[in-house]
């Protein structure tokens, strides 16, 4: 029997011009309306016929004065090339197909450009997307606490990146305490502890309302639920106060990269306002996602300046010198980032490992914001929050703090100021010290506190025994603990035997790759517990189990087991090196061993049963 050849997946990419060129072409299509007479007659005509068919694509809840700004934005997009008129013989893309070396949100936006059609997504999976990332936030805090070393290692790699200044100088003497830069690291490092606890607050507030929701009968079907979240009372409350956290939680990440910019490499380039001196002008901004620093150019000047600086300017959504925001969104600078790293390579070393991971998980809050904007058809320029009061903001704005537990001054984080390096044993103290306070100060656990205590809990290691249906989400899924999961027919116990029932093939590790298990599940003082392993290598290890990797954005990278009937997860790959310490590389094993009970003998007995 002849074997049938399978048509490599469409690359949406080279179906429309790179975004590079967008602006120019932008020139061409301003004097064709200069012309035409501005948007007069002969534009108009020429733009019906453009589009015409283009509305019964749309949804009919969507207003008519709303459609024609669709229509026009589609026309001047199709009249220069750019985009495609949407064709539904073009194959919608799955998260699971190949991407020419696109991270999901982005190459989805390629897809769209290019005419695909897009999916509706139910509400079962936006809840889903929630919930992955309750357990993602949680996940970084867990291995933050549990594993000193690992802490250590993070605190210091941030000095001299965009989150920290650089280090102290030669002539300031180390043990003045209230010396500005020792201010500045200590300050740096309980910022970063303090927005990750607040990031894993606002997905826990947000998953609440979706639960609500669904409590009260939300339905999974588009027009039903649309018309439910429409009636006065609890569904419209429930629902409005979801998309309300949901664009909180968006602005939050977005302001923090704002932060880095302006700390960083950016610098140069904006200028801290005098904006947040005013309350209700703070509110204001925070909801519009602006912090308090802004261009000091416009981002054409700045494009003509430095591009990839223009690019993650725009990718942050800054406010230039007139108080404009970039013309497109974050998808749109998310691809053409992309499209800049591929064509050179080194520009993703202006961006470190740790604003990398940020921006990916920008990347998962605006797949997010387009799977809620496409099951409730509202459309991405609408506000969420348009019309709220200053109170309505103000009290949105007080339940995702985080009691202020992080902002105290600890021993352990200015010693390590002073030292400019952070040990494991210090790291240990920081999270004992900040417990301390949480109990002495406010009576109770931060877990507690916080309401997140369940989600700090360790997972307990399992295999899941039937095929898991994942949705074609747009971010990386991580471990969940299987004792808060609502999947069925789950074992709890560490997987002593493989079903190969369950699996695309078994676990076929070489006598090579045997070394690499070794160091994985290795000891600090073992031989094999030190040194270095190249990230490419644990890449093929995976492979060879039968795991699937998906590029998820930035540095976050999705691990999918195999025929996925295990719970996947996510690690943040080295970036710009290939190589990973000790550290690192026994924290993954450490992972592997807490969701699914492996370990170097379990590998070592597979291998003799082959």
């Amino acid at each position: 029997m002849k074997k049938v050849k399978t048509a490599p997946p469409i690359n949406y990419a080279k179906l429309i011009p790179p975004l590079k060129d967008w602006h120019k072409l932008e020139e061409v299509h301003n004097q064709w309306l200069e012309k035409c007479g501005g948007n007069g007659a002969i534009a108009r005509s020429i733009k019906l016929k453009a589009t015409k068919g283009l509305f019964d694509l749309m949804p009919m809840e969507i207003p008519e004065e709303d459609r024609e700004k669709i229509a026009d934005e589609l026309f001047r997009n199709i009249k220069l090339g750019l985009t495609r008129s949407p064709n539904r013989d073009l194959v919608t893309p799955k998260i699971s197909d190949f991407r020419y070396g696109y991270s999901w949100v982005a190459w989805k936006r390629a897809a769209e450009y290019a005419g695909a059609i897009k999916l509706n997504d139910n509400f079962t999976q936006i809840c889903k997307m929630v919930k992955t990332s309750c357990e993602y936030a949680a996940n970084t805090i867990r291995r933050w606490r549990e594993d000193p070393s690992f802490f250590a290692e993070f605190c210091n790699q941030l000095r001299g990146t965009d989150k920290i200044y650089p280090p102290l100088s030669d002539d300031q003497p180390d043990h003045q305490e209230d010396n500005d830069r020792l201010s500045g690291v200590t300050f740096a490092i309980q910022l970063t502890i303090s927005n990750a606890h607040e990031l894993l607050i606002k997905w826990t507030n947000l998953l609440d309302r979706l639960n609500d929701l669904k409590q009260l009968g939300l339905d999974d079907d588009w027009e039903i639920a649309n018309k439910q979240v429409k009636i006065k009372g609890l569904f419209k409350e429930n629902y409005r106060e979801a998309r309300q956290t949901l664009h909180l939680t968006s602005m939050f990440q977005q302001m923090e990269l704002q932060f880095c910019f302006a700390q960083g490499r950016g610098k140069e380039y904006v200028v801290e306002t005098s904006k947040w001196r005013e309350e209700e002008e703070s509110c204001d901004l925070e909801f519009a996602g602006q912090s308090n620093f802004q261009l000091k150019m416009t981002y054409e000047k700045l494009r003509n300046i430095s591009y990839v600086d223009f690019l993650l300017a725009s990718l942050y959504q800054f406010r230039d010198i007139n108080g404009n925001t970039p013309s497109r969104d974050f998808a749109h600078y998310f691809l053409e980032f992309e499209q800049a790293v591929m064509a050179d390579p080194s520009i993703s070393e202006v961006v470190s490992s740790y604003v990398q991971n940020l921006i990916g998980e920008r990347a998962m809050s605006h797949e997010m914001t387009s799977a809620m904007n496409r099951f409730f058809f509202q459309n991405m320029s609408v506000d969420p929050v348009e019309g709220y009061s200053v109170s309505e903001k103000q009290k949105a704005k007080s339940q995702c703090h985080s009691y202020e537990i992080f902002g105290y001054r600890i021993p352990s984080l200015l010693k390590a100021a002073i030292e400019q390096h952070m040990t494991p044993e210090l790291a240990r103290f920081v999270w004992e010290e900040f417990d301390s306070i949480a109990m002495q100060k406010h009576g109770d656990s931060v877990g507690n506190l916080l309401g997140i205590a369940e989600f700090l809990q360790t997972p307990k290691p399992g295999w899941i025994t039937q095929k898991v249906e994942l949705e074609d989400t747009c971010f990386p899924v991580t471990d969940t603990p299987l004792s808060i999961s609502d999947i069925q027919h789950e074992k709890e116990e560490a997987i002593t035997e493989l079903d190969t029932d369950q699996t695309s093939q078994p676990f076929k590790v070489n006598n090579k790759q045997m070394k690499l298990v070794r160091k994985l599940f290795s000891k600090a003082e073992e031989e094999d517990g030190r040194g270095q392993v190249k990230w490419d290598d644990i890449y093929k290890l995976m492979k060879r189990i039968g795991f699937r990797i998906d590029e998820a954005g930035g540095s976050i990278v999705k691990f999918v087991p195999p025929n996925e009937a295990g719970i996947p997860f996510v690690e943040h790959r080295p970036h710009p090196e290939n190589n990973i310490g000790s550290i690192r590389y026994r924290a993954f094993g450490k992972g592997l061993t807490e969701r699914y009970g492996w370990t170097r003998e379990w590998f070592e007995r597979v291998i003799k049963e082959e």
